[in-house]
């Protein structure tokens, strides 16, 4: 009888904690919309017989997203995401060229697969995770100097790679603010899609902060 009493006096205690661990717990399916900043590496490119290199001013980023969990440890999605950036600066043969407005535009589809480990922290569903995809990614450029010296203004498309990490806190048993990093990097682009200019071995560091809904 005294230890019956005993494990309902222990089931009533962690029934709050029961809930926690409940509106940490990951759902089915979600959607999520992320905004942040992304700044490229400096570029080595290829313009012909010459070798350009490019540096970027920080750009800005949005993404959707939606996906869906397939246990409580491990989601996959579908992220399309548009970032962009200004020129900041353009050398050929280490000689500064004057820029008219340019920018590059990246638009990425990508299938990410990601790690999750639920906590409660605070009073509140906290959920770690790491993860990575592969996709494609479609360049919009627009390059031109004032000399004439290099002009590129078309698209390409290209392999695209990422790892990711990040933490959502989870506001309702529904909704949960996010925030995430992400390396992103392509493959190079093709000569014939970009008036000549191939972008080699394109990479960025972003971080967005963004807001899910889990159905």
């Amino acid at each position: 009888m005294l230890r019956n009493t005993f494990a309902a006096a222990l089931f009533v205690a962690l029934l709050p904690y029961q809930a926690l661990a409940q509106e940490a717990a990951g759902g089915g399916a979600y959607v999520e919309a992320r905004v942040g900043m992304f700044k490229p590496d400096d570029n080595h490119a290829k313009y012909f017989g010459s070798a350009p290199e490019l540096t970027f001013d920080p750009g800005w980023a949005v993404e959707v997203a939606t996906g869906y969990y397939i246990t409580d440890y491990f989601r996959g999605e579908l992220g399309l995401a548009w970032r962009q950036t200004e020129v900041d600066d353009l050398e050929i043969l280490s000689v500064d060229q004057p820029l008219d407005e340019s920018y590059i535009g990246l638009f990425t589809a990508m299938l990410n697969g990601y790690l999750e480990v639920p906590l409660v922290l605070g009073g509140r569903g906290v959920r770690p995770f790491i993860g990575g995809g592969i996709g494609f990614a479609y360049f919009d450029v627009d390059i031109e100097t004032t000399t004439g010296s290099l002009t590129a203004d078309s698209g390409n498309f290209t392999f695209a790679f990422q790892a990711l990490a990040g933490v959502a806190f989870q506001l309702t048993p529904s909704i949960a603010l996010t925030g995430t990093y992400s390396y992103l990097g392509t493959t190079d682009t093709e000569s014939g899609g970009l008036d000549g200019l191939v972008i080699k071995d394109y990479r960025t560091h972003t971080l967005m902060a963004g807001l899910r809904y889990s159905f």
